[in-house]
């Protein structure tokens, strides 16, 4: 049960730090958008506040790790506010890996071609080349899957006229396995 509610959790942390954690790997054409956690409805028993969401306070955290390609122009701080939101929100432990960028692609590689040490959570810009033959052959899981889990990204998607774009991202089984970043402000990285 409780490795049900981790991958729920997971995926769940994904398409929320997605959107958040892309702004710091963007470029001049990428967007990003700062949301709020995504509702999870990992225990179907867990109380609620009374905005909504669900209270995990009285449930023990959940640890999710996490690999992050680590850029030297926007190092990663344990301190951004998207990652403290979701720990706080979510009621978990992220466990941030962060891997120099030079290195990021192989380590990825080496972790899911291999079986060992894989993340719950890899955070990359796209799903092309490498990524997604990984995906196709099953070592990620299709987050199309899970859409019912991402509202607030679903609402953007709708209020922002962007279905045909997010379709794009979907690989030749129909599905899609990278959760892109949204906004109606665009991201300036430095370059």
């Amino acid at each position: 049960m409780k490795k049900s509610v981790s991958r729920t959790l997971a995926m769940a942390l994904a398409a929320c730090m997605a959107a958040g954690t892309l702004a710091a790997c963007g470029s001049s054409g990428s967007s990003a958008v700062a949301s709020s956690a995504a509702e999870s409805t990992a225990d179907s028993t867990a109380a609620s506040t009374e905005s909504g969401t669900p209270d995990y306070s009285n449930e023990d955290p959940i640890n999710i790790r996490i690999y992050l390609s680590d850029n030297a122009t926007l190092p990663y701080k344990e301190d951004w506010l998207t990652f403290t939101e979701v720990q706080k929100r979510c009621n978990v432990n992220l466990d941030v890996e962060a891997i120099p960028i030079a290195d990021y692609s192989t380590k990825v590689s080496l972790a899911l071609n291999t079986g060992e040490n894989v993340p719950d959570v890899i955070l990359y810009q796209s799903t092309t080349g490498e990524n997604a033959s990984l995906a196709l052959n099953g070592a990620l899981v299709p987050i199309s899957d899970y859409s019912d889990w991402t509202p607030n990204f679903n609402a953007r998607v709708e209020e922002m006229d962007l279905q045909d774009d997010v379709d794009m991202l979907n690989l030749q089984d129909g599905k899609r396995y990278y959760m892109p970043s949204l906004t109606d402000k665009p991201f300036y990285d430095g370059g």
